[in-house]
């Protein structure tokens, strides 16, 4: 895959989540190594694939050759064993096109992952990096990427443009699919993401995209084929004015004896939902006391028929502890409520909305929330949010009743939606 990408003129390749030691494996430690220490990477010259004492660290060593030979930095994830304390962290690493080692972080938002220790809050070292061919990256894992520390603070507080981004998503409808999310964070951060999801469709885990900053799905790969998948390709510019997509390369299907399914509710049964009709012009759908409206002009078109769902949720009985709230509009399987609940964003859609604006106001602490507006249309495609015609807006309520953020979506002639929403994480209090 690197050789192909160099061919094609590369500067920089991102490899999924888990893909070295693979998913859910029984003993990770079988595959862990012990890395070089975070304050020994950051400004020094460390290229383990000239350096004899990096044998002991032969994966890290290959990848550094890889990166050394081909000229294209690297981004990988692999387990890191600390030497002194035996904990394992599920880590990702970052080579230059020399093969020097640039950064490595500690995944801190760890999801069913009971092997890993949590990466540290405050690291010696934000995972930022900048490489020879002049470009600032931040670096975060999947679940990171729904927290302000780290994400949102490698461009907020340290000046990355793009984002590197190894992930293994396993999608959850309506509003957590993986290449929705990635995108969601390109269009509010207004940076170039490049996300590599693992493909396992069997699994749920399938989405990989690269994105111009605003939210120009460049190159996208979300595809329930389970016969392999794809490596993409797109220019991108960090002063935001020369993207463009590239072509995408077949791969082979990766094994998956390891694989463990890792069962999620946050998921469209949770939801209370209210149709969303023709004739009428408003929509409204409450859960918990907390409210989504809907504005709109539609036409539909066959047998179509949507919803919109609210969604408060505190959840306590998982390993993965967490208080979200979102509102979805979705096309539901059939024309029951009940069937709203089996909603599916990567279904076809013919309808059309000459008017679209969902809102709501989130309970939450706008510095320590992230809000996250979504967008999926027929067969699972995206939307440029760069065109023009979306916008994503909020203001602070504070009355006798309500005291939050008043947050809207609101798109101009939006056809063939299967899923938009609004939607916080984790919720926590002003």
């Amino acid at each position: 895959q690197l050789a192909i990408a160099a061919e094609t003129g590369a500067d920089i390749i991102v490899f999924p989540e888990d893909r070295i030691s693979g998913l859910a494996v029984s003993d990770m430690k079988l595959y862990a190594e012990e890395l070089p220490n975070l304050d020994d990477i950051v400004g020094k010259t460390i290229v383990p694939c000239t350096m004899a004492a990096a044998a002991a660290t032969p994966v890290l060593q290959a990848l550094s050759c890889m990166a050394r030979k081909h000229g294209v930095a690297v981004i990988a994830n692999m387990p890191d064993r600390d030497a002194s304390t035996g904990k394992l962290y599920n880590t990702d690493v970052a080579f230059d096109t020399d093969g020097r080692l640039l950064m490595k972080y500690h995944k801190q938002h760890l999801f069913f992952e009971r092997q890993f220790t949590p990466g540290a809050t405050a690291p010696s070292h934000p995972p930022v990096f900048r490489t020879s061919f002049g470009v600032t990256f931040g670096m975060c894992t999947c679940y990171d990427i729904l927290f302000v520390n780290p994400c949102h603070q490698t461009v907020l507080e340290h000046g990355a443009t793009d984002l590197v981004f190894p992930t293994a998503w396993m999608n959850a409808g309506p509003l957590l699919y993986s290449t929705i999310i990635q995108q969601s964070f390109s269009a509010i951060m207004n940076v170039n993401v490049l996300a590599a999801n693992a493909h396992l469709p069997l699994f749920g885990f399938t989405g990989s995209g690269i994105y111009g900053a605003g939210g120009n799905p460049l190159a996208t790969y979300l595809s329930q084929d389970a016969t392999g998948g794809r490596m993409l390709l797109a220019k991108l510019s960090s002063d935001r004015s020369a993207s463009e997509a590239g072509p995408a390369f077949s791969l082979p299907p990766l094994p998956v004896t390891d694989v463990n399914v890792m069962a999620t509710d946050v998921t469209s049964p949770l939801y209370n939902y209210t149709f969303v009709s023709a004739g009428a012009t408003h929509s409204k759908s409450c859960q918990n006391g907390f409210c989504c409206s809907l504005e709109y002009s539609l036409t539909l078109r066959g047998d179509e028929h949507f919803a919109l769902g609210a969604y408060d949720q505190l959840k306590t009985d998982q390993p993965v502890k967490f208080h979200m709230q979102a509102c979805a509009v979705v096309k539901c399987a059939g024309p029951t409520l009940e069937s709203c609940a089996g909603a599916n964003p990567t279904a076809t859609a013919e309808s059309a909305f000459a008017h679209f604006e969902v809102s709501a106001t989130f309970d939450v602490s706008v510095d320590k929330t992230r809000m996250y507006p979504v967008l999926m249309v027929s067969g699972g495609q995206l939307v440029d949010w760069t065109r023009g015609n979306v916008a994503f807006s909020n203001q602070p309520v504070s009355d006798a009743n309500t005291s939050g953020h008043a947050w809207s979506l609101k798109v101009t002639t939006l056809t063939q939606v299967t899923a938009a929403g609004l939607w916080a994480h984790p919720v926590i209090r002003a």
